[in-house]
């Protein structure tokens, strides 16, 4: 499929995938090969059925509380509430979050009846 015959949305997933892996050093004609060829595979697998994108908001939200808590010491309470646009009560709930994650992630389960 040509560029001209290809529909706007693939279009624009081929040219946003070449210039992603451009940015990660890929040469330009392999980037473009990419974009393409990933254009095409989406369009043969997912053509014709309507697809809702989510934005990723909850994605986003757990990537900025953990850069919240990565930077708690270098920042402050009240500097993080000030970056962020948050108020210090729930940078505390973010902050005490996290860490309740890690260390529930860095425990072990103990098998029952042994």
């Amino acid at each position: 499929m040509s560029r001209d015959q290809m529909p706007e949305i693939l279009s624009d997933l081929a040219d946003r995938t070449q210039a992603l892996l451009a940015d990660f050093g890929l040469e330009a004609e392999a980037a473009e090969q990419i974009g393409f060829a990933l254009a095409d595979e989406i369009a043969a697998s997912w053509g014709g059925q309507p697809i809702y994108i989510a934005k990723g908001t909850r994605f986003q939200l757990s990537k900025r509380d953990l850069q919240i808590f990565d930077e708690q010491r270098a920042l402050g309470i009240n500097g993080l509430a000030k970056k962020y646009k948050l108020s210090v009560q729930r940078v505390y709930k973010i902050i005490a979050r996290i860490r309740q994650e890690r260390i529930a992630s860095r425990q072990k389960t103990l098998p029952f009846g042994e």
